[in-house]
Order: C-alpha cells, then sequence, then structure tokens
C-alpha cells in the first residue's frame, strides 16, 4: 500500500476571486488536504478503505467541510457537491436546466438541473 497526506497551499490569485465570479466558488480556506491512498491486491481493500476513512474524519474538525471536486473520494455523503459549491449551488443547477435539461451529463460531480 502507498498512502500519502499532501498539504496544498492555497490563496495568492486564486483566492482573490470572489466567490460569485466562478462555479467554484469560496476560496477562502489556506490549505487543502490531499488524502490519497493506493494499492493493488484486492484482499487489502477493507484496512486500506478503513485508513482513508479514518484519516479524513480525523481531519474534519480542522475542515470547512467543503471537498475540491477534482479529489472526489467515493462521495458516500450525498451532500458533498451541494457543500461543496455553497451558494453557487443553485446558479448551477440553473444553468444545468437550461443547457443539460436531461442532465445527460451526469457521470461526475454532478449538479441535477434545477426542477
Amino acid at each position: 500500500m502507498l498512502s500519502t497526506m499532501a498539504v496544498w497551499f492555497l490563496g495568492g490569485a486564486a483566492a482573490r476571486v470572489a466567490a460569485q465570479d466562478s462555479a467554484f466558488g469560496d476560496r477562502s480556506a489556506p490549505y487543502l488536504l490531499a488524502i490519497e491512498g493506493n494499492w493493488d491486491r484486492p484482499e487489502d481493500d477493507t484496512a486500506n478503505l478503513a485508513w482513508v476513512r479514518k484519516t479524513h474524519a480525523d481531519a474534519k474538525p480542522f475542515s470547512t467541510g467543503r471537498e475540491y471536486v477534482n479529489f472526489p473520494g467515493f462521495y458516500e455523503d450525498e451532500n458533498v457537491v451541494r457543500d461543496t459549491f455553497g451558494l453557487n449551488f443553485q446558479r448551477l443547477a440553473s444553468l444545468k436546466k437550461r443547457y443539460d435539461p436531461t442532465n445527460q451529463f451526469r457521470l461526475n460531480h454532478n449538479i441535477p438541473p434545477a426542477s
């Protein structure tokens, strides 16, 4: 197993973009923690998934609760996408209704079209 945690410094020009000016929204977090577990043998699934989940849970009290959508995990919590996009979620759902009303492009960090 190769498991890592990386701490990425955020800020700079990317942090100066206002939340309503892009889909990504709130950029106020000073750091991003990437928890990554990689393994080859299926018999190691349970132990490795447990390590990643525990590490994620242990870090959560120090987190904003939002997640970076390019590090998707398993989306075990159905609110991850909504929480990640925050106040921009409704605006993005309205755009999805206009440009993809049948939700054809849903095999991603899906934002369903507004009803």
